[in-house]
C-alpha cells in the first residue's frame, strides 16, 4: 500500500504556496524596515514604503492560504478519497512557467461512485513526467465522496 506523501513533498510542487510565502516575507521586510526607518525620522517616502509592504505581504498570505488549503486537501485525499482509475483524456501544456519550465497537466476522466463521469485536469507537473502519460493511459485518481469535482490525479498509484 502506498504511503500519503509528506506536506513537504507535497507543498514543494504547490507554486501557490511558495510564491505566496515569498510575496509574505519580502512585504514583511518592507514594513519592518520602513518602521525602523521611521523611528530615525519621519518622510512621507517611509510610510508609503511601509503600505507597498503591507500590500505585499497582504496578497502574500492570501496567495500562501490558497497554496496551503490545496496542500491540505491533497493529504485528505491522500488519506480519505475514494481510490479509483482515470482515463487520460489529454496532455497539455499549460501557461503556468515555474524556474523557466512551461508545466504541464493531464486532462482526465473518471467515474464517481453514482457512475457519473467527472472530467479534472491533474496539478501542474514538470514536462518529463506529464510525457509519461498518452490519451487513453490509465492511472490513480483519489476523490471526496461528497464532491467529486474535489480530486487529485495520482498516477500509477498501485491498487
Amino acid at each position: 500500500m502506498n504511503r500519503e506523501p509528506s506536506f513537504f513533498r507535497l507543498g514543494v510542487r504547490q507554486f501557490w504556496l511558495l510564491f505566496g510565502a515569498v510575496w509574505a516575507l519580502v512585504g514583511i521586510g518592507f514594513v519592518v524596515g520602513a518602521l525602523a526607518a521611521l523611528r530615525e525620522k519621519q518622510e512621507p517616502g517611509l510610510w508609503v514604503m511601509a503600505a507597498v509592504g503591507a500590500a505585499f505581504g497582504g496578497t502574500g498570505v492570501f496567495l500562501f492560504m490558497k497554496g496551503l488549503r490545496r496542500v491540505l486537501a491533497m493529504q485528505r485525499l491522500y488519506r480519505e478519497g475514494i481510490r479509483v482509475e482515470g482515463t487520460v483524456t489529454a496532455v497539455e501544456q499549460s501557461n503556468m512557467v515555474i524556474n523557466n519550465v512551461r508545466q504541464w497537466v493531464v486532462r482526465f476522466t473518471f467515474h464517481d461512485f453514482t457512475g457519473r463521469v467527472q472530467e479534472a485536469k491533474s496539478e501542474y507537473m514538470p514536462p518529463d513526467e506529464a510525457q509519461e502519460w498518452k490519451p487513453g493511459d490509465t492511472g490513480t485518481v483519489r476523490y471526496d465522496q461528497r464532491d467529486p469535482s474535489i480530486n487529485l490525479w495520482t498516477g500509477r498509484e498501485a491498487f
